[in-house]
């Protein structure tokens, strides 16, 4: 599946934070029928973040998926750049709560950049 935008989010022992990120992430791309992939790129660190997100069901506008790697957030972060799905990237830290806008502002800024 091709997606309209990806959300990577390297992080290490912060699955409150980023079942946070989740839940506010998927609220916002049925919201705005983005086609949305959320990337946790994690050192195996976490301890219920995938539980939680096996218990979710599977969406149309969103899907999320856990990486592993190890070695500092850049190499988080440039795991989950070459994973991504879409042109339109946004990389966010573990502990950022996006604001109610946050997915369709970002799809709308970077669409007029790369058109």
């Amino acid at each position: 599946m091709k997606y309209d935008i990806s959300v990577i989010v390297p992080f290490y022992k912060r699955d409150k934070y980023a079942i946070g990120i989740f839940k506010n992430i998927e609220k916002q791309a049925i919201k705005a029928s983005l086609k949305t992939e959320l990337i946790f790129v994690d050192a195996n660190s976490r301890t219920i973040l995938e539980k939680f997100i096996l218990k979710q069901s599977s969406k149309k506008y969103f899907n999320c998926k856990i990486l592993d790697t190890t070695g500092y957030v850049s190499n988080k972060r440039n795991l989950g750049i070459r994973c991504a799905q879409s042109e339109y990237l946004i990389i966010m830290d573990e502990d950022c709560v996006p604001d109610n806008n946050f997915l369709r502002e970002h799809y709308n800024s970077l669409s007029r950049q790369l058109s």
